[in-house]
């Protein structure tokens, strides 16, 4: 991303994007799923989602998205 400016004007941010060729946008749809995990792995996700103001369910799915993205 390039920021033209005027004389005078000052750059706030600039940003860099990347293109996942794997991208697929959000359609909507949800399932519900039901699986088990240690139960130390769902408190530090707890916390974590609490900490970035999230559900547990969008932490958990965000994280999966990433592990996804980067290949198993």
């Amino acid at each position: 991303m390039e920021i033209k400016k005027a004389p005078g004007d000052h750059v706030v941010f600039s940003a860099t994007y990347r293109i996942d060729p794997n991208f697929e946008p959000d359609d909507g749809k949800r399932e519900r799923v039901n699986i088990s995990i240690q139960t130390s792995l769902v408190k530090q996700a707890d916390r974590r989602a609490k900490a970035a103001g999230v559900t547990r369910s969008a932490f958990i799915a965000q994280a999966l998205r990433e592990k996804l993205q980067r290949g198993l």
